[in-house]
C-alpha cells in the first residue's frame, strides 16, 4: 500500500503532510484559497453567492472557520494540518435576524462548491464532493462572540 502523507520535521514541529506536499507549500496553498474566498466572498464582488443573505440583512457579517482558517483540523475524528487533497468550507453569516430564521441549522451549498471546483481547479479540486464541501451556519451577534475565524464581508462598517 502507497503511503498517502510523509512526516515533516523541523525545530519546532512534527506534522504529517500529503505526499507532494510539503508544509511550505500546503501553507501556500491554504492562503491563494483564503484570498480568493475573501475576493468572493467579500465586499467588492456583485455576485457573491451570498447576495440573497445580504439584501435580506444588509448589515450581517460573512466569515469562515474551521481548518481551511485555520490550518488545523479539530475535530476527534480527523486531526493534523489542513489537508488541500481533502478540505471543506465552513462558512457562517453573523446576523440575530437569520440565526433566528433558520434556528441553528446549517444549510448546505453544493451549487457553491461545484462552481468553486469547475471555475478555480487549482485550489478547489481537494474541495469535498456534494454538500459536504461548503455549508454556511448562523449564529447571532452573542453566539459569534465565542465563535473565532476569518471575516470577509461586514456590512456593519
Amino acid at each position: 500500500m502507497q503511503a498517502l502523507f510523509r512526516l515533516v520535521t523541523g525545530p519546532l514541529l512534527s506534522v504529517l503532510t500529503p505526499l507532494g506536499y510539503g508544509l511550505p507549500k500546503i501553507t501556500a496553498l491554504r492562503v491563494k484559497v483564503l484570498n480568493k474566498m475573501q475576493s468572493i466572498f467579500g465586499p467588492h464582488n456583485p455576485s457573491n453567492p451570498l447576495s440573497k443573505y445580504i439584501q435580506f440583512d444588509p448589515k450581517l457579517k460573512i466569515g469562515m472557520r474551521g481548518s481551511t482558517q485555520t490550518g488545523v483540523r479539530n475535530n476527534p475524528n480527523k486531526t493534523g494540518n489542513w489537508n488541500p487533497k481533502d478540505f471543506d468550507l465552513d462558512l457562517f453569516i453573523v446576523s440575530d435576524e437569520l440565526a433566528a430564521m433558520n434556528n441553528g441549522k446549517i444549510v448546505k451549498l453544493p451549487q457553491v462548491r461545484d462552481s468553486l471546483a469547475d471555475d478555480f481547479p487549482e485550489l478547489f479540486s481537494g474541495l469535498r464532493q456534494g454538500d459536504k464541501g461548503v455549508s454556511v451556519k448562523f449564529y447571532t451577534q452573542v453566539q459569534a462572540q465565542n465563535k473565532g475565524g476569518t471575516i470577509f464581508y461586514d456590512g456593519s462598517k
